[in-house]
């Protein structure tokens, strides 16, 4: 018994347009509730229990998740956007005020901690040199 095989049906652009339309016209796709109004419903059910306030329901929801809203973009302001790993700095500015090295020095200073394989030390000093340079 053969079941990895060819596929079956191999229909053109046309057909299989046809059948995805046909397919996604079944009823069975429509009957449930889509996931926002669910959500709604959970929302508008957790403030039934609370007691009468000001607001009507759905201004008090609205207004909470205006609220969520605006901590959780606050936190993303003040903390930044969310990173798998943590930066670690090299150990000082790119262009170290107490650092006299040349740009020859530092592209030097560079190659040979890359050839020793201290990678994190090579990182910064080549793009020292231009900046170098162009101070002065």
């Amino acid at each position: 018994m053969h079941l990895f095989g060819q596929v079956p049906v191999d229909p053109d652009a046309a057909t299989a347009r046809r059948w995805a339309v046909a397919e996604l016209a079944d009823p069975v796709y429509h009957r449930g509730r889509s996931l926002l109004s669910r959500l709604l419903d959970w929302l508008r059910a957790q403030f039934d229990g609370m007691p009468n306030v000001a607001l009507p329901p759905v201004w008090a929801m609205v207004l909470v998740v205006a609220l969520v809203l605006l901590v959780v973009g606050g936190g993303l302001w003040v903390t930044g956007a969310v990173r798998r790993t943590r930066r670690v700095g090299v150990g000082g500015a790119v262009l170290d005020r107490d650092d006299r090295r040349t740009a020859d020095q530092l592209r030097t200073a560079a190659d040979e901690a890359a050839a020793a394989g201290r990678w994190p030390a090579p990182v910064a000093p080549p793009t020292r040199p231009p900046g170098r340079r162009a101070s002065g």
